[in-house]
């Protein structure tokens, strides 16, 4: 999933920095080794021993939680996920109930990752690939 040029001209300038910050080789590198391969986010910590990885586990089941106490998650629904990064959320979805996952995500190196982890975890079927900004969010 290479950056298409014709994209680049219509991105906005806080698109391009997000590229810059996220989707650049480095970039990638730094959140992969300190944050776990596939979730970007800081996450919670329920103890102080916690490790990054966990803690972006963590809030990932947070959320989740809060889902399910107001709908029951199943196979048939479709979930959104937007800045999906690399795919964390969306693939413990997939595994977990078996749903359908769309992910909005605007760096193409992370939706490469996204993909290739769920091809290895046998859900790519069940998770689809939007590269956009999610403040540009396709109609269909």
């Amino acid at each position: 999933m290479a950056t298409n040029q014709s994209l680049d001209l219509k991105l906005s300038t806080s698109q391009r920095k997000v590229l810059e910050q996220y989707d650049s080789e480095q970039g990638l590198q730094f959140y992969q080794n300190f944050m776990g391969e596939f979730n970007i986010h800081y996450g919670i910590y329920e103890t102080p021993y916690d490790s990054v990885i966990r803690a972006s586990e963590n809030t990932i089941k947070f959320l989740v939680d809060l889902i399910q106490q107001r709908l029951l998650i199943r196979p048939e629904h479709c979930i959104v996920d937007l800045g999906s990064g690399c795919g964390g959320a969306a693939h413990y979805l997939a595994l977990t109930y078996g749903c359908q996952v769309t992910c909005v995500n605007l760096c193409p190196n992370q939706n490469q990752q996204n993909y290739l982890r769920a091809q290895e975890l046998g859900i790519a079927h069940l998770i689809d690939l939007v590269e956009c900004s999610f403040e540009e969010l396709p109609q269909d």
